[in-house]
């Protein structure tokens, strides 16, 4: 199984972005094989859409779940279309929220929130 969080930096140690579409980084961590890699948000930058340019960007990689802090309408929309699973994460600790998703400890993620706009 894979699991996409989003993340600060492009290494360890790192931590859980709390925003999905604006993260720099994805962490996509391989549950079979315990290995991680570190993908980059080229479309964080845009001047919108970038919820939905995230979620594609996870589809196209085949992810299975996505543990985050939040995740727009939309995103959410396009996940459980897809039939991937959101998990709320529980504070800003990767490691700490791969080990309660292995214990099956985290919530779906059910509610989106608006979309939030930077200048």
């Amino acid at each position: 199984m894979l699991i996409a969080i989003p993340v600060t930096t492009e290494n360890y140690p790192t931590e859980i972005n709390t925003h999905l579409g604006r993260t720099p980084f994805f962490l996509i961590y391989d549950t079979a094989t315990h290995e991680s890699k570190f993908i980059d948000n080229s479309s964080r930058h845009d001047s919108g859409g970038v919820g939905i340019k995230a979620s594609q960007l996870l589809l196209d990689l085949s992810v299975d779940a996505l543990i985050a802090p939040r995740a727009g309408m939309k995103a959410l929309a396009v996940f459980d279309e897809a039939g991937l699973k959101v998990y709320q994460a529980l504070g800003f600790n990767v490691e700490e929220n791969l080990h309660l998703f292995d214990r099956n400890a985290l919530s779906l993620l059910s509610d989106g929130c608006a979309g939030h706009h930077h200048e």
